[in-house]
């Protein structure tokens, strides 16, 4: 009997193009074989469920196993395919890492065009001195400053001209979903802000130093162990995003 059993395990013409169906299919066959008992428990779901197998004529067997195999395929590839567009920590998680992925953070929002003179005139002087003065320590500028007329001339040394524009310093991966607001609607899309945790990686040598930390605060806050981020994320139909 067990050498029939497994000899009508060849894949019908019906199954050719559901190999997960298939393989139900034979998993099932397989244990039949090897049982007796005409119930068979199993769990799905977290629920004990017991299946009858029919005995008696073997079409009737084979026609049974089909519609089981694929009941339980149908239900695994539901199983799969659902809840991608839940309002979930796993689908918030992916949805912040795709996006940050591909944009990473920078120490300027805008790019900012060399050579580039800032005033050093008492009330005028220039914002970005500071900033600029600790990216000259790290080699990636140089400077000349005309006292004469209150100017100071920042041009890029070679390592800097490999510098991103905005000096980006790497992108955030997020460890933590620390909770999401209610959804809104944005621009016809169902909308939520999403408060988390991340550390930024890649962080070039350049970056990596107090005096850049002390130049720029909100990096310093970006690269510290406890650095929070929210980002507002929409659902589409393939599931959750952050907006461009």
């Amino acid at each position: 009997m067990r050498g029939t059993c497994l000899s009508n395990a060849s894949r019908s013409a019906g199954d050719q193009n559901n190999p997960l169906i298939f393989f139900c299919h034979i998993e099932l066959k397989r244990i039949i074989c090897a049982s007796n008992k005409i119930a068979l428990p199993f769990r799905l779901g977290g629920k004990s469920i017991k299946l009858f197998i029919p005995r008696g004529h073997t079409m009737a067997r084979q026609k049974w196993i089909y519609h089981i195999s694929t009941g339980i395929a149908v239900g695994i590839l539901l199983a799969g395919c659902s809840g991608f567009k839940d309002a979930s920590p796993k689908n918030f998680t992916g949805a912040l890492n795709a996006y940050y992925g591909n944009h990473d953070d920078c120490l300027f929002q805008s790019s900012i065009h060399f050579p580039y003179e800032a005033s050093t005139a008492g009330s005028e002087k220039d914002s970005k001195i500071k900033s600029l003065d600790a990216l000259e320590g790290a080699g990636l500028m140089k400077s000349l400053e005309d006292r004469d007329i209150h100017i100071k001339r920042y041009e890029l040394t070679t390592y800097g001209q490999r510098v991103p524009p905005r000096f980006c310093y790497g992108h955030r991966v997020v460890t933590s979903i620390d909770g999401f607001t209610p959804a809104a609607a944005v621009d016809g899309m169902k909308a939520m802000q999403v408060n988390y945790h991340y550390k930024v990686m890649d962080i070039p040598g350049w970056a990596d130093s107090d005096q850049i930390r002390k130049a720029f605060p909100d990096f310093a806050k970006a690269t510290s162990a406890d650095a929070q981020g929210q980002t507002t994320v929409v659902l589409t139909q393939n599931g959750w995003r952050v907006p461009e």
